[in-house]
């Protein structure tokens, strides 16, 4: 009360749970629970409540974890806004696929049939590993056209705030058009984008390196998720014959001039560019690499005694990818904070 008085000009504020899967199992707490469907219920009584103090404010609250399901035997009051979450969700398939009790689908369902006050809070990044590959495209305008035809008024497409991530640029285009208008050709966005973004004579082959580890993935059935490594996915598409595949189709890129008559300095925009994609990839091969998991992608070799040599190839390859991290303004690796050079320190430590 004392802080909305200080502020009178802040029209919503959040009274939500902590950032974790606990709730509070004292005798009171799991009577209400009984009562109103589980923690959610006990939660939007509570919620309720101080709405009620304040009813010229709007009252946001979490339906995040424990509390996304929808309760029963209570309605949010109508100045009530529940920031529904969809964190648990695989991106390899529509969020639409899962219809069973416990998926998002059916909770979003529930809780548009108690209110139409509702903040979806999706998530479009690998969090874990910013440069981990991520092929989720192929969900993002299905999932927003699901949303629309819930009635939801307000959607946030959580990225990576003001880090570069994996992909940042053709994921933020596609989404900020989508936001205005979910049922916008996408072939047609990614056209006019990688066109313009890495030069018409380069798209074909970052098409086809896009589209090649879409259909890797989906070919797996793998569910891919926020919270990753490349190592996860090297039985699917992160294995050894899709990634000789991406890098031939990354090697015929630079290979081509991004437009005809580009001037050198031009051609260095266009190369960044395409280095970001680049580094990528190298540090799904870095990773894999680390684990020695495929003899052809290994830090090791062996010389003629049978003894470990750290190998030049991938040596030069970490370098690399710290060298342009640092040029290309690649800051951290992950939310954590996690730096290019940490990860550098940490590989090279391991030899």
């Amino acid at each position: 009360e004392k802080r909305m008085q200080a502020e009178p000009d802040k029209q919503i504020w959040s009274v939500s749970q902590n950032d974790n899967e606990s709730s509070c199992t004292c005798e009171h707490c799991r009577h209400l629970d009984s009562l109103y469907g589980g923690p959610s219920g006990t939660m939007i009584w509570f919620v309720n409540q101080v709405a009620e103090r304040f009813p010229d404010k709007t009252i946001s609250t979490l339906a995040y974890q424990q509390t996304r399901h929808a309760p029963t035997n209570i309605r949010p009051n109508k100045n009530v806004n529940i920031m529904l979450c969809s964190i648990e969700c695989q991106r390899t398939y529509p969020i639409a696929s899962e219809t069973g009790d416990h998926s998002f689908q059916h909770d979003m369902d529930a809780w548009t049939a108690l209110t139409d006050n509702i903040f979806l809070w999706d998530y479009v990044v690998q969090f874990r590993n910013y440069f981990d590959p991520f092929p989720n495209f192929q969900v993002l305008q299905p999932n927003l056209q699901n949303f629309r035809d819930h009635h939801i008024p307000m959607v946030f497409e959580q990225g990576s705030n003001q880090n570069i991530t994996e992909s940042y640029e053709w994921r933020t285009y596609l989404l900020a058009h989508l936001m205005w208008n979910p049922d916008l050709n996408v072939d047609s966005l990614r056209q006019r984008f990688f066109d313009a973004h890495y030069g018409p004579n380069r798209t074909p082959f970052i098409t086809q390196y896009y589209d090649e580890m879409q259909e890797a993935l989906l070919a797996s059935g793998q569910k891919l998720n926020i919270y990753g490594y490349p190592m996860d996915a090297v039985e699917g598409y992160l294995n050894l014959e899709h990634l000789a595949v991406y890098s031939a189709w990354l090697w015929k890129a630079w290979n081509k001039e991004p437009f005809e008559g580009c001037s050198s300095l031009q051609k260095k925009m266009y190369d960044d560019r395409l280095r970001l994609l680049q580094l990528s990839f190298d540090f799904a091969v870095l990773d894999i690499a680390s684990h020695e998991y495929f003899p052809e992608i290994n830090f090791f070799t062996e010389d003629e005694k049978k003894r470990k040599q750290v190998s030049d190839v991938y040596h030069l390859t970490l370098d690399n990818f710290v060298k342009f991290c640092n040029i290309l303004g690649v800051n951290y690796l992950d939310e954590a904070t996690y730096t290019p050079q940490q990860f550098y320190d940490n590989i090279t430590n391991y030899w």
